[in-house]
């Protein structure tokens, strides 16, 4: 095997750990639950990321990964991947570009309307579509 260009890829992990205090008493205190959320960005070093220009990725959801550039995983357990991909609902993935966004899904608890596997191929905010949907009940959509 012959040697080839090599391309670096930069790698940024933070993990960032919240403390949620609950406002009901337990047994005389006050329960705490703390929990962590992983944020990785990727890039290939170029002047945008090297220059400390943010990515926008939001993993705001419990258990949510982010990772591209402008994505969100809003929803608890869900992963964005992508470029202005949105992972609304509870366990849902997306992937690829401007997907689609699901109205009103639950983030929190399993439900058989939301979507659970979303290919987004749309071409910014005003033309948001998906290639393929998953929904949580066991049917799936198609672009044709």
């Amino acid at each position: 095997m012959g040697r080839g260009n090599f391309t670096t890829i930069e790698m940024t992990l933070r993990v960032y750990t919240m403390t949620l205090r609950g406002l009901r008493s337990h047994r005389g205190g006050r329960p705490v639950l703390t929990h962590k959320v992983f944020v990785i960005s990727l890039s290939d070093g170029d002047e945008d990321t090297r220059s400390g220009k943010h990515l926008y990725t939001t993993a705001s959801g419990d258990y949510s990964t982010a990772m591209g550039r402008y994505t969100t995983a809003s929803g608890s357990h869900s992963t964005a991947m992508g470029h202005y991909t949105t992972a609304e609902s509870f366990a849902e993935t997306v992937v690829g570009q401007s997907n689609a966004l699901g109205g009103s899904p639950s983030t929190t608890s399993w439900v058989a309307a939301d979507a659970a596997f979303r290919v987004g191929i749309g071409t910014g905010d005003l033309n948001r579509k998906d290639a393929l949907t998953v929904y949580k009940n066991d049917t799936s959509s198609a672009e044709t």
